[in-house]
């Protein structure tokens, strides 16, 4: 217990002897000497036994688990043959912090109430309450028995923390609340009517009313008073005629006061009109008007003693005329009738009329009309109660409201306009109005009306048309006020406008012709800047050197935003080509990664971090966060993607979702494989648990699999068509023939809950996608061949080769060599038919600027008629199989064949080629450096399961540019190693091959660098996360590169490991 307590049972109820707020509640003592019993894990105590005062006690015990797995069951013994009478046998019992079902009684494990814990019981300290009722007292020791898991213990009690009696009816008295004596007239005492002793003080009228001391009732025109106070009282009775509903239009018709004796009776009798009346019997004087207006008080209050309505005979008629007025409320401007330039007469049935007629109006209530003789001048239209006018309202619940006149010639009329309630639009203005019409002057969109020479006793009828000002409504295909375009919200947002109503613009990342501002864009890059290949107004513009234009939309979302733990959320990357407008291809990204951040005091703590996201289709990418026992929160999905150019271009968006605790009662994880063949039997499965325990499978209803494939086909799978229950499974087992990707959507019902779980599967067809793959683009391989093998003649033509330049023989080989890379992507399918004659194309066209008046036969391209093929081999399994592994698998093959060609082609220059003295500054560092990347990629691609594309290649062409610069000789005489070596020929005096010689012992060489590309990304990476104030731990230094001999020994050691493979 703590300071201020004089008890502490655990729990906040009433009831049990320890009041919610740890207070002993009456006829309850504590015990501070009763102690609970340990025994191993389990702590048993006696929290209290309650006395009900029928000869039933409630018992009451505490029972904490140390224990690291959850609390089984509870047993606590019972007198033999006894039984108590709650809870019941079978029921469910709810402590604390758990559900329990009760066995009542057992002789397991001996005879005693059980409690079987529901669902993950209680541990690691935690503990729960557990009670019973019985009818008789037992006595001790009581045993008790808990069981965790194969775990149990056992012990006994012999007292109870808080002991209650049963509390006994007290004797009654003055003061306790209940008038149960004859001596007492009212309670409670020491009050405005009642005395200390319980009697009635001298009272008012009204205060012996209350009492019950002075009572009266009304039939007819007649009043019968029964007075048993000790004073007298002034009554009195009134009928007062009904012109309509309003009391204040009430007119008194007849009256008559009396004085009631005390300890006596008073008899009170009026005339009654021939119309519709209302009659009060009523403490004090007679109230000769209701009018509040006029007269104070204008009513009769908690003075009345009884009252009576009567409505049959019809509404009396006043003297002068009546004007009823209606309100009537639409709910859009086009169901006003638009009367303004001329409209029928306002008669009686005009108002009701017209609701019925149109659905959107009805009557309203609460507001005020005004009238004024002719000479009153007018306040305006669009204001509200003025000053100078007479008031009559607010209008019922109907909507009317009516009022009489008298001594008026003619009168004008108008309503108390609302500001929140469009415009009248007066004399001359649009029908886009609110109107008000009375009797024959329905003209204009004013609110000005009159009524001329009025008859005595003639009803006039007005009726005020509204309707609310509205917001402007986005999505109504009407441009409204706050508005700059409404499409309708038509989910197009290439059309010039938003669903939100605004106009599209250059710069928001959606090619449109035009944008909502008139102009046609070429490109939209989503910003405003120039030099990035799409300039500020959304033109093309050349980029300098060899730059290509980058593809940076990047849409991220997360799948559900709610989750709980031990569930999948799904990261999706939707990658569009802001250059043309479409999705995306594998090629245009050299990297998607993602990074899941968990939020907590303003800081961002990276969970998962740069994990790479596989890619399904249509320039979608995925990946699939498991929540397991991270702890609840707000969460971040951030994905970075890397686009494939020649200098890199980072972007970065992000999504959010919601993590909570583990979701007691049902859960549903599908487990089924990521990847089946078709064609193979598979199962397809989603594990069910309640309270994280496999769920009896017969207890499941409503289960359901909805299979859906991306842009294709659904299928739905009920246990009447082949979904199984087992186990706490639900499954379905086959084999399935729609190859691509699929989400899986599973649903069941248990003990009343209903959950669902997605997953995705992707189902392959290797064979009938490899068979495919070799017949394609052979045409242009061979077209590029036979290119390749004219350039490889000239190398070998000395006679012809010594017209060149040394620059220019440097851009035949590097031609040939780009040649030899063109064909082996395109023959392994690392490329497709139009990247490949892209290339081809630009080879070409740089031959032609640079060598073209000395190169002759060389116009294949000219000559190429080629239509590409629609599908590589990456192409056709993305779409055939659409599958992750697959891609990965062919990669491996399309690496190890390009390092083996490459090879081949260096072995066959140089067993062709003639001796040349001079020494060509071509590509053998750049080889070894390529080698040793992809051996980087393999490694890396091991160890994390990552895929080295030919994005990587592409980096590759910077990093050459700078190995190139690095190695040129630092003097002239410092001459390299060609990487094609040149055989001597017979006729060169031996001095020169010895002079050759010497030159390869002197070469020098520079430090290469090396750059890493995962180094590079998580630096530009580290700097977006930095501008957005994420704590982003410092990258260890690298190690220093290695010293220029060490280095030159390595090349020449892995080229030569390289020649050997």
């Amino acid at each position: 217990m703590e300071e201020g307590e004089e008890c502490d049972d655990n729990n906040n109820q009433d009831g049990d002897g320890c009041s919610a707020v740890c207070l002993l509640e009456e006829d309850c003592i504590y015990d501070d000497s009763c102690t609970s019993a340990t025994s191993g894990n389990f702590v048993f105590s006696g929290i209290s036994k309650v006395d009900n005062c029928d000869g039933t006690y409630t018992y009451s015990f505490k029972i904490t688990n140390n224990y690291n797995r959850g609390l089984s069951y509870v047993a606590i013994s019972l007198p033999p043959g006894t039984i108590p009478s709650w809870p019941s046998d079978g029921s469910v019992y709810s402590g604390e912090f758990n559900n329990y079902e009760v066995e009542n009684p057992t002789n397991n494990p001996f005879y005693s109430i059980k409690y079987e814990t529901l669902g993950e019981g209680v541990r690691d300290g935690g503990y729960d309450i557990f009670s019973f009722t019985l009818d008789q007292d037992i006595s001790y020791p009581i045993t008790l028995q808990a069981k965790a898991a194969t775990y149990q213990e056992s012990a006994q009690i012999d007292c109870f923390s808080i002991i209650c009696d049963c509390e006994q009816e007290p004797e009654p008295y003055c003061g306790d609340g209940i008038i149960n004596q004859p001596s007492e007239e009212c309670e409670p005492p020491n009050t405005p009517v009642c005395d200390e002793n319980c009697y009635f003080k001298n009272l008012t009228c009204i205060q012996a009313k209350d009492a019950g001391l002075l009572t009266g009732s009304i039939s007819g025109g007649n009043a019968y008073l029964t007075n048993d106070a000790t004073h007298d009282y002034d009554v009195g009775l009134a009928v007062y005629k009904k012109l309509d509903e309003i009391i204040d239009n009430q007119e008194l018709f007849d009256s008559e006061k009396g004085v009631v004796d005390s300890g006596s009776t008073l008899n009170l009798s009026v005339n009654l009109p021939d119309c519709n009346y209302q009659i009060d019997l009523f403490c004090g004087d007679i109230l000769e008007s209701l009018d509040c207006e006029t007269a104070d008080p204008c009513r009769y209050g908690s003075s009345k003693i009884d009252w009576f309505h009567n409505n049959s005979q019809g509404y009396c008629t006043p003297e002068g005329f009546t004007i009823l007025s209606h309100k009537i409320v639409c709910e859009e401007e086009s169901d006003l009738p638009n009367w303004g330039d001329g409209g029928p007469d306002i008669s009686s049935t005009t108002a009701e009329d017209y609701v019925d007629s149109h659905p959107g109006c009805d009557f309203e209530q609460g507001w005020d009309f005004q009238y004024a003789p002719q000479s009153a001048s007018n306040p305006g239209d669009n204001t509200g109660e003025a000053s100078s006018w007479t008031t009559f309202g607010p209008t019922d619940i109907n909507g009317i409201v009516s009022t009489t006149i008298s001594n008026i010639s003619s009168i004008w009329l108008r309503e108390v306009w609302k500001p929140s309630y469009i415009n009248f639009t007066g004399v001359g203005g649009n029908d886009v109005s609110a109107e008000f019409y009375c009797h024959k002057d329905v003209a204009n969109y004013d609110n000005y009306d009159k009524i001329i020479d009025p008859e005595e006793n003639s009803t006039y009828y007005c009726i005020g048309f509204n309707v609310l000002e509205q917001e402007p409504l986005c999505g109504n295909n009407i441009t409204e006020s706050g508005e700059e375009c409404d499409d309708g919200a038509n989910g197009d947002d290439t059309d010039g406008c938003y669903d939100n109503c605004t106009l599209t613009y250059c710069g928001d990342s959606i090619i449109q012709d035009p944008n909502g501002y008139g102009k046609s864009e070429e490109c939209d890059d989503g910003n405003n800047q120039d030099g990035d290949g799409c300039d500020r107004y959304c033109n093309l513009e050349p980029l300098p050197g060899n730059i290509t234009a980058c593809c940076c939309g990047l849409q991220v979302s997360t799948t559900p935003e709610v989750a709980s733990q031990d569930e999948k959320v799904l990261v999706s990357a939707d990658i569009s080509n802001l250059f043309t407008g479409l999705a995306a291809a594998p090629s245009d990204i050299l990297e998607v990664n993602a990074t899941i951040y968990r939020i907590e005091d303003n800081t961002e703590y990276i969970i998962v971090e740069d994990a790479p996201m596989t890619y399904l289709d249509d320039g979608l990418w995925y990946y699939e966060f498991y929540t397991g026992r991270n702890s609840s929160g707000t969460y971040i999905a951030s994905v970075t993607m890397l686009t494939n150019q020649t200098m890199p271009f980072i972007k970065e968006a992000s999504d959010s979702f919601t993590l909570g605790e583990k979701v007691s009662g049902l859960t549903i994880l599908g487990v089924s494989p990521d990847l089946i063949n078709i064609n193979e039997t598979a199962r397809l499965a989603a594990e069910i648990k309640y309270n994280g325990i496999a769920v009896d499978s017969s207890l499941i209803t409503n289960a359901s699999l909805v299979i859906k494939q991306i842009n294709g086909t659904t299928q739905t799978y009920t246990t009447s068509n082949g979904l199984q229950l087992d186990d706490g499974l639900i499954y379905v087992e086959g084999a399935f023939n729609e190859t691509g990707v699929h989400y899986l959507d599973w649903s069941a019902t248990y003990l009343g809950q209903q959950r669902t779980a997605r997953e995705i599967i992707v189902l392959v067809g290797w064979q009938q996608t490899l068979d495919n793959i070799s017949a394609s683009n052979s045409e242009l391989i061979s077209l590029i061949k036979e290119s390749r093998q004219y350039l490889l003649q000239l190398l070998t033509d000395m006679e012809y080769l010594q017209e060149f330049t040394e620059e220019e023989v440097f851009l035949i080989t590097d031609s040939v060599n780009s040649m030899s890379k063109v064909i082996t992507h395109l023959e392994q399918g690392d490329m497709t038919g139009q990247e490949a004659k892209k290339e081809f194309d630009q080879i070409q066209q740089e031959l032609d600027q640079k060598l073209g008046y000395k190169i002759t036969g060389l116009s294949v391209s000219e000559d190429l008629q080629y239509t590409p093929q629609s599908s590589s081999i990456i192409g056709t399994i993305t779409e055939k199989a659409k599958d992750w592994r697959a891609i990965l698998f062919i990669i491996l093959l399309m690496i190890l064949s390009i390092l083996i060609v490459n090879v081949l082609v260096l072995v066959k220059l140089t067993n062709n080629m003639p001796y040349q003295r001079k020494t060509l500054q071509i590509s053998r560092p750049v080889h070894i450096q390529e080698k040793r990347r992809y051996q980087l990629l393999l490694d890396r691609f091991r160890k994390k399961g990552t895929k080295p594309l030919r994005s990587d290649k592409r980096r590759y062409q910077i990093i050459l540019e700078k190995i190139k610069e690095r190695l040129k000789p630092e003097k002239e005489e410092s001459i390299q190693e060609p990487l094609i070596k040149i055989h001597p020929d017979p006729k060169i005096p031996e001095e020169h091959e010895k002079a050759d010689n010497i030159s390869k012992e002197k070469k020098t060489t520079d430090k290469i660098l090396r750059p890493s590309k995962n180094k590079k990304n998580k630096k530009n990476k580290q700097n977006i996360r930095q501008k957005k104030g994420r704590q982003i731990p410092k990258q260890k230094n690298k190690k220093k590169d290695k010293t220029e001999n060490s280095l030159e020994s390595e090349i020449e050691r892995e080229f030569e490991e390289l020649k050997n493979t």
